[in-house]
Parts: C-alpha cells; structure tokens; sequence
C-alpha cells in the first residue's frame, strides 16, 4: 500500500480516495492503468463516447460502485432503483441476477415487460421501461464487454462514500503525524497500550523519527503516554501490576501539593493510594522514580526500609504517640532519614533492560541487539513486525484471494 500511494503521488483528496478504493483484490487490476492514465492522459481510452464523463475523473478506470450504478443508468437507461439493485448483486456475486441483467443492459427490458403483462401485474409493480445499450446507439460487442468489466470489478469494488471517509482519516492522521510528529505518536501508543507488540513497534517508528522514548515519571507522566520537550514519556498505567485507580491517585496528588521530592515523600503523600511494595518495585523497575535522584539500585536497596518506617510511623500516630523523627529538630532529622547507600553502583545495562521488559513487557530505554543496530540495517530486508497480521485480516485476504465465502 505504501509503495502504491508512493507511486500515485496524490495531488488530491480525490486521488487518496482512488488510491484506496483500487487496492483490493480485483480492482488492484487496475492500478497500471490507472496510474498509466494519471501520468499521461494519451494512455486514456475509453469504450464509448458515453463512458468518459463518467470516468474522466477515474483516468478511464472503473473505480466505485457508484460509477458501476452510472454507467448501467446512463447508458442502458436504468432508474435509480434499479442500478442500485445491479450493483448490490454484483457485490453480493448473485450470479443469476447478473446473468439476467446483462442480457437487459445490452437489448432492454421489453421482454420483462411482456411478461409481467401476460401475468397481469398490476401498474404500480410493472418494471419501468429500460432502453438496452444498443437501442442506445451503443453496439452490442462494446456493451458485452462494458458488461464483463464490470462484473470482474464490482465483486471487490468499494463505494466511493466509504473511500472518502477513510480518506479524509487518512488525510487528518498524515498531516497529524506530519505537523505534529510527538504528539501524534503518544496518542497512537496510548490507544494501543492494552497490546505491547504494536507498542514495540510504534517504539521504533519513533527512534526512526528521531523521538526519544522516556521511561514513565512519576512527576510527569500521566495515565497514557505523556509528550514533554524531552520526548515521550511512558505511560504509567502500562506498569504491571499497577492499577489505574492508583496511577489516577497519584496523578491526582501531585497535581493537588506538587510534584514528589523524593522517594519517602512519595510514600508518604500516596499512603492511601494503595500503594503497597509490589507497586513500588514495578515503579522502580520501569524507571519512573529516576527523576527523584539515585540510581535503580540505590532505590531499590532503601524502598522496603523506608515503606515499613512509614507505615510504623502511621501506626504510632493512629495511636497519638510521637516518633522520634517527630521529635528531633531539622538537622537531626537527617541522621534518621534513609539516605541512598553511596557504594552501590547501578545495574548493568542488560539487568535494566531486563526489568523494563519485565515490568513494561517492552524495552524502553534501549534494546539488548542496538549494539548490532548498523549491521542489521545494512542486511535485513523484511522485519517479523512485517508480518504481523490479526487472524480475522488474514482470513479476509485469503477469502478475497480465493473468492470464495467462508464458512461462519
């Protein structure tokens, strides 16, 4: 699809709504002459004089049904009703209704008439008069063929109404990403987020584009993904075993007192956040504490001191006793604190990632294989993500590639 639309250069929303309308199965036959007719008018015929203000703007090519209705309309004299019910038998591969129309189009309904006269049909029901193609000044070969190209195109032709509303989505995402590359990428990840195999894959959409990906923040980020000049930041409901009732109870405190200092004021701000240890380590993990200072490591070495120091400190409240952190003035209160341990390096590169997969099930901050990054762009041809394809969209392609129904 996206080295047709590549070589059909839109000029138009017209041009997006044909580009869109050919690639099926069937009328995809038709894209070398359509871009053939779009290059140079001298590659455009057509059957009949009769056919070209019908599809001159098509570049002599059956696009739409609605172009199928104007034609048997236009040329063979067909009511409106008519038409629509040629071009639903088409769709629907009624063979015994095309056959039966297709001796119409080309002679007229004369007989049909005659028939529902000697059945005494009454006048409101007495099929409306249709002229035929050759009483039309249209030979008879000319409509047969008329005739077998439409058939061959209608059975996968798309009506031009629901090209054009694909188009003009098409059209808003295009000069959204465009125009609005981050923000565009952090909308589309978040309505993805329930399916970390196309987030890994907009990931690398967005390292191709040149926008960093961020680990979440718990000062920053938001439910979904979160644009800031840095880039994008990941989103914190996509943490496992993080609840969105609690990331929307964080978000809300922060927003209520400011931003967190560090990680004991984040312990102590969100202690009716159900906020419990598990949650703490998946924090720590997917790397939305980094904006506190110190390392992983280091928070993850204090974290499990300083929730239990809370939570007894909570208890001896509750029971209207002081804490001898309480009691101590400002400068002796750092000798209580628990500071971050100054000898403890961080985790190896391949230890973060692996956290980040684990608790985020992608990777954010790197890839265990960007080493080899330049080698395998200069040998692959074709990623996995390539092809990846729902089963009910590979069941749809089969069943218009053999063009046969399937079975429910």
């Amino acid at each position: 699809m996206k080295d047709f639309m590549k070589s059909l250069k839109p000029q138009s929303l017209e041009d997006i709504i044909a580009g869109i309308s050919l690639y099926r199965p069937g009328p995809m036959d038709f894209i070398p002459k359509y871009l053939a007719g779009k290059n140079d008018a001298a590659n455009i015929t057509y059957a009949c004089p009769e056919l070209e203000p019908i599809l001159s703007p098509t570049y002599g090519c059956i696009v739409y049904q609605e172009q199928v209705m104007q034609i048997v309309r236009e040329l063979a004299g067909y009511t409106m009703g008519r038409s629509d019910n040629v071009r639903r038998a088409m769709s629907k591969k009624k063979t015994y209704v095309m056959e039966y129309e297709k001796d119409i189009f080309i002679n007229g309904n004369e007989k049909e008439i005659e028939e529902a006269k000697e059945k005494k049909t009454a006048a409101e029901k007495m099929p409306a008069p249709v002229n035929g193609c050759v009483k039309n000044h249209i030979s008879a070969e000319v409509a047969t063929g008329i005739y077998a190209t439409m058939m061959d195109f209608a059975k996968y032709a798309f009506n031009k109404s629901h090209a054009a509303c694909y188009a003009v989505v098409a059209y808003q995402t295009a000069f959204l990403k465009f125009y609005y590359p981050v923000e565009f990428m952090a909308a589309l990840m978040t309505s993805v987020i329930d399916n970390p195999g196309k987030v890994s894959e907009y990931i690398l959409t967005c390292r191709s584009m040149k926008i960093a990906i961020l680990p979440p923040d718990i000062n920053e980020g938001e439910a979904g993904f979160t644009v800031t000049e840095e880039g994008i930041h990941y989103a914190l409901t996509a943490i496992k075993g993080v609840g969105r009732n609690v990331i929307d109870s964080i978000v809300e405190e922060r927003k209520k007192h400011g931003i967190f200092q560090d990680l004991r004021d984040f312990v102590v701000r969100t202690a009716e956040c159900e906020v419990n240890k598990r949650v703490v380590e998946s924090m720590i993990k997917a790397g939305a504490f980094d904006c506190l200072g110190g390392t992983r490591k280091q928070l993850m070495s204090i974290y499990v001191q300083v929730m239990e120091r809370t939570q007894s400190d909570r208890k001896s409240n509750l029971a209207g006793q002081m804490t001898l952190f309480e009691l101590a003035g400002e400068e002796e209160k750092e000798n209580f604190s628990i500071s971050l341990p100054k000898d403890c390096s961080e985790y190896s590169k391949e230890m973060l990632l692996s956290f980040e997969k684990e608790v985020l099930g992608v990777y954010v901050s790197g890839h265990p294989l960007e080493a080899y990054a330049d080698l395998w762009n200069k040998v692959i041809k074709t990623k996995s993500a390539d092809f990846t394809m729902t089963r009910n969209l590979a069941v749809r392609w089969c069943r218009m590639a053999v063009r046969q129904p399937l079975e429910e």
